[in-house]
């Protein structure tokens, strides 16, 4: 057993009384105040927020805005005034609402005393720019957390589904009705395998909270092996839905069968755990209206099919690959690991024809008891992300995955709250490719003891998934991260493409405009090379300017970088055709030197090193000449006449920086010339100039 591993003797099962039934569900209704139902980085509706009788609820705030942002909150819930949250200095109370300033390190981390009697409801926050938001509920006794569950904000839905897992104990199922009239809502429950079983109606009234075992709406068969309950309701509401275990719960955000997005087909669980009594039970829902096929596959050492028993409706591929169907209209499948076997994680790609819900609740159990548990949702992938961290429970483990081809490294820091210095790790976290590693935040960090709350901040060299676990004892919480950062490569749209260019000697261009690339991670900066002597390329605007001041054949790479250094590229060529000359008098021009190549053929020795240029004469006698390349000789071309009368060109001769050449013929007229580095695997194409080959 390893360090890490052995650090999971810290979730050994401690059984708590009851406390759910007695006191939790005893507030059953509550008036509400009212709350948005827009759910996006402005607005944030959670439909349950507790405190009193040892309970207390979180508020984590994570700024998104550079200059600093302001939020209003609004409690509703009978006695769940804003005066239940401890002093901040961010807090200002002002009646039935308080404003929240954000900025600054470690974000703003707000709860309830948890000393007065219960009181149930629900919060709205209205941020002026983007902000985060994440709450926790918690459970003390003698100080000392005994349950918790994560919260993310939730969006009001007419009709939802969740499933219901009779192993996890009782089911609860939560309603907030932000609406001037009551609402009804009808619960039907269908079993696992397929079959309606029974519903009932249910009354939220008007601005109010309502918290229900399903079994007091719906009677559950006693041979009932688990499935779903859907519920139709007659005005937009939120809800979550509250599975009950020994001593733990966990926070299921409901899904609307109608509302999905193409990317929901692939998705990625980042975490499954199984072993020492932890068991994963996947849990996967059609959102299409017709049949739909998937894959699942794991990755991790130890975490295989061989975690979870065979079933008619999954088929194996293997020890890493399964496969099942799912029946149209919420057509589901559920995979419980065995939880037997020594601990594992990693994590599982799912991959499906159509959008999918997909989740894990992960649980422990001892003693056929569920001790805790947490509901997993598939991550954002990202290079930066931030967890919140409260004061009473810094003891959280973070599960990393890597799910690319290459590794990751990651720096771990902590600031908090109010304090400008954040604590860093003095080493990096390595994670290899396609694995997930586990890492404790007080093994790599000394967190001191007077740490008012603040936020865990990973920051990677490339895209990761991140879930934390906040643990106390048995009880355990998953917490999504808060997204900082995505690293992206800047790319160009399908329809840009350079054309090669021609440009004449001495003669200024028309400018030329290259595209514009999008994406990537802050501004990006353009660069064109090598560049062609005498023009211009001005980065701000994209633009090549000038008068072309040597003829020959451009190669030139246009590319965009963004911040962090990933780029794309686009290749040109720019071709710079020489300006004629003169003919020279054939009379006046003297014959040069020559020597034999040894094949009848003569060439000369004269030192003529000019350019063979558009309209050059050629006399009856042979003549050498040599072309450059961005003032570099690239190779030798000689012309003889053929005794038809016709001419005829050769080159030959070794080529700079690695390039050389064979020989080959070349014929009066326009032409190309591909020469070869010397590694046999890089090619170039030049563009002769027009060869006039006459008497």
């Amino acid at each position: 057993m390893s360090r890490n591993d052995s650090k999971f003797t810290l979730f050994k099962p401690n059984f708590y009384i009851a406390f759910f039934a007695s006191l939790f569900i005893a507030g059953v209704s509550a008036l509400f105040a009212g709350a948005a139902s827009a759910n996006d980085d402005q607005l944030h509706q959670f439909p349950l927020v507790v405190d009193g009788e040892g309970f207390r609820t979180y508020l984590f705030l994570t700024d998104f805005s550079d200059s600093g942002n302001r939020c209003l909150l609004e409690l509703g819930g009978a006695g769940l005034e804003v005066a239940r949250f401890e002093e901040n200095a961010a807090l200002t109370v002002s009646g039935e609402s308080a404003e929240i300033m954000l900025g600054g390190t470690g974000g703003v981390m707000l709860r309830t005393a948890g000393k007065r009697d219960l009181a149930l409801g629900y919060a709205n926050i209205d941020c002026v720019e983007p902000a985060a938001a994440r709450m926790l509920l918690v459970r003390e006794s003698a100080g000392e957390p005994i349950a918790m569950t994560s919260l993310d904000p939730v969006q009001t839905r007419n009709s939802f589904q969740f499933p219901v897992l009779h192993r996890l104990g009782r089911f609860a199922l939560v309603v907030a009705n932000d609406n001037a009239m009551d609402a009804t809502c009808a619960v039907e429950l269908e079993t696992a395998a397929g079959m309606s079983a029974d519903g009932g109606n249910v009354n939220i009234p008007a601005w109010s909270t309502m918290v229900r075992f399903l079994d007091e709406i719906v009677p559950l068969p006693e041979t009932a092996d688990g499935g779903t309950a859907g519920v139709s309701c007659s005005r937009a509401v939120t809800a979550l839905g509250l599975p009950f275990g020994s001593s733990d719960i966990a926070a299921l955000e409901s899904f609307d069968l109608e509302v999905h997005d193409e990317s929901q087909a692939y998705q990625i669980l980042p975490l499954v755990f199984d072993g020492g009594g932890f068991q994963s039970h996947l849990l996967v829902t059609n959102l299409a209206d017709a049949g739909n096929q998937c894959s699942i596959h794991f990755h991790g050492a130890g975490v295989s099919t061989a975690r979870f028993p065979t079933t008619e409706d999954v088929t194996k591929d293997g020890f890493r690959r399964a496969m099942f169907e799912l029946k149209e209209d919420g057509g589901s499948i559920s995979m419980l690991s065995f939880g037997r076997h020594f601990h594992a994680y990693g994590y599982a790609v799912l991959d499906c024809i159509a959008p999918v819900a997909a989740r894990n609740l992960l649980s422990l159990s001892s003693e056929d008891a569920i001790a805790g548990m947490a509901a997993v949702p598939p991550t954002q992938m990202a290079a930066e992300v931030e967890f919140p961290v409260a004061p009473q429970l810094s003891r959280m483990a973070f599960f990393l995955t890597n799910a690319s081809e290459a590794d990751a490294s990651c720096e771990l820091s902590l600031a908090a709250n109010g304090r400008d210095e954040p604590i860093s790790a003095e080493m990096a976290i390595q994670i290899e490719s396609e694995s997930t590693s586990l890492r404790f935040l007080a093994d790599s960090l000394e967190i001191p003891d007077d740490f008012p709350g603040g936020a865990a901040t990973l920051s990677c060299d490339r895209n990761i998934l991140a879930v934390a676990l906040s643990y106390a004892g048995s009880a355990f919480a998953a917490i999504s991260p808060v997204v900082v950062k995505v690293d992206t490569s800047p790319v160009f749209g399908e329809d840009s493409v350079i054309e090669n260019q021609s440009y004449p000697e001495g003669e200024e261009i028309e400018k030329l405009q290259l595209p514009e690339a999008t994406g990537g991670n802050g501004e990006l900066a353009y660069s064109l090379t090598p560049g062609v002597p005498g023009t211009t390329f001005d980065p701000a605007t994209r633009e090549l300017t000038g008068t072309p001041a040597r003829p020959g054949a451009y190669e030139l790479t246009f590319t965009a970088t963004d911040d962090d250094g990933d780029h794309v590229s686009l290749d040109f060529t720019v071709t710079v055709k020489p300006k004629p000359q003169p003919e020279s008098d054939p009379e006046s021009e003297s014959e040069p030197d020559s020597v034999s190549d040894g094949g009848g053929a003569k060439q000369s020795s004269s030192p003529d090193t000019g350019d063979c240029r558009v309209g050059y004469r050629i006399t009856p006698v042979n003549r050498y000449c040599l072309f450059h390349h961005q003032g570099a000789l690239f190779f030798s071309f000689s012309i003889s006449k053929n005794p038809d009368g016709s001419w005829q060109g050769v080159y030959s001769g070794a080529l700079v920086e690695g390039f050389t050449a064979g020989p080959a013929r070349l014929t009066s007229g326009d032409g190309f010339l591909a020469v070869r580095a010397s590694d046999n695997a890089t090619w170039t194409i030049l563009r002769l100039p027009r060869l006039d080959f006459r008497d």
